[in-house]
């Protein structure tokens, strides 16, 4: 798994990069490209955070005195104390500070138009620039010890106490003839070079008094990736605070959800669209239901008003669904065809029964007048009432209506 990326920057417009893993680097040496094979390289890892390493050229360091404890109140007073120390406009550069140790503090600065443009460049392409710091600074010494790299055409040095520098080698060659340390404080300078020869010719621009000292100076081959510090690199020494602290990573946190968010987008669009046919389906079953019920409403009641039916049903029903009285209908007609069974000469037309009256209309046909009295007889003698309300004669026959209904002293089966 990715731990972290040191990218480098150089003078040329190139950068200088390797990965490293929880066991280790993921390569034996470095990278060195363009922007695009900085990208290229980093696809896949853009979840790891990014350590950026300017060129040591461009940044300052140097020792201040500390007038207040508190380091937030310092950040903001010490740059314009350095003022007319310092050549550039102080708006235009951008301190990081170390820790306050015995009323000093070191100080770091860069030219912050340098700065923006660098961290530009890879938080575009996706990369979680979480540190940011001159590359003398994250050489790996010891205490009270002098790390000094040959690194290609520039020298690259570190003191303690957040000094250093990065110069050409002829430049570099008069710094370290001329550097003003205290001798008391260091115990062991360690030389790195790609060749002996080269280590021998760092040794010989040395102060002379360090030798007569007795200065342990250890000679080893390597450059300066050999001697990077990735456990806590330039932890008291970070570029990226102030104006140019993190935000929050869009374009990263995109690039880590834009699949799901598509699977998300596509889902939702097929989520409305079988719901939106559920509701087609649904709106023309309603409408199916509705010209069902009108149809048959219309066969009940053709001259109502289909649109109400509830209602207009409800009101022709009246109150008969509240009724409990009971009918009379069978009790009657029970009557009339025990009376019925000894007059064979009668032939039943038709019934009408009214609920309300609780009465039933019988009509029939009978040879003569006596065989309708005789059935009225008949009836009566049952316990009904029997009145008939027509007898006339038809031909050879006589037709006859006769109203039926239970007498007040009650009916016998």
């Amino acid at each position: 798994m990715i731990e972290k990326i040191f990218a480098r920057q150089l003078e040329n417009g190139l950068w200088q990069w390797r990965i490293r893993e929880n066991s280790g680097w993921q390569n034996e040496g470095y990278f060195t490209g363009d922007n695009e094979a900085l990208v290229g390289s980093l696809e896949g890892s853009r979840e790891a955070s990014v350590c950026l390493i300017l060129a040591g050229d461009s940044c300052v360091s140097r020792l201040e005195v500390a007038d207040v404890s508190n380091k937030r109140t310092l950040a903001k007073m010490l740059p314009y104390e350095m003022e007319d120390e310092i050549i550039d406009p102080i708006d235009n550069l951008h301190f990081a500070l170390g820790e306050i140790r015995n009323s000093k503090i070191p100080v770091v600065y860069t030219k912050a138009d340098k700065l923006e443009h660098a961290i530009k460049n890879l938080v575009e392409v996706g990369c979680d620039v979480a540190e940011i710091s001159a590359d003398y600074l994250l050489l790996q010494r010891g205490d009270d010890e002098i790390i000094v790299v040959w690194d290609e055409e520039k020298i690259l040095a570190q003191f303690g106490e957040g000094r250093g520098f990065t110069a050409e080698v002829p430049i570099a060659q008069l710094y370290l003839q001329q550097l003003d340390i205290d001798i008391e404080k260091i115990s062991r300078v360690t030389l790195v070079a790609e060749s002996p020869e080269k280590c021998e010719e760092l040794k010989s621009w040395l102060p002379e008094m360090w030798a007569e000292e007795e200065i342990e100076i250890n000679a080893l081959e390597g450059g300066f990736w050999d001697c990077l510090e990735t456990e806590e690199p330039a932890a008291d020494f970070n570029f990226r605070s102030g104006r140019f602290a993190r935000q929050l990573p869009f374009v990263r946190w995109w690039h880590a959800w834009q699949k799901p968010a598509y699977f998300a987008a596509a889902a939702f669009v097929v989520a409305v669209g079988v719901n939106f046919a559920m509701y087609s389906e649904a709106k023309n079953r309603y409408a199916q239901i509705l010209d069902e019920r009108k149809e048959v409403f219309l066969q009940v009641v053709p001259n109502g008003r289909w649109q109400t039916p509830e209602r207009e049903l409800k009101s022709r029903l009246g109150n008969t669904e509240n009724s409990s009285e009971p009918s009379d209908f069978i009790f009657l007609l029970q009557g009339v065809a025990k009376a019925l069974e000894t007059k064979n000469d009668i032939a039943l037309a038709s019934m009408r029964y009214s609920g309300d009256q609780k009465e039933l209309v019988i009509s029939f046909e009978a040879a003569n007048f006596a065989d309708v009295e005789s059935l009225r007889t008949a009836i009566e003698a049952m316990g009904f009432s029997a009145e008939t309300l027509r007898a006339a004669a038809q031909g050879d026959a006589f037709q006859a209506r006769m109203k039926i209904s239970q007498s007040a002293s009650g009916a016998t089966s």
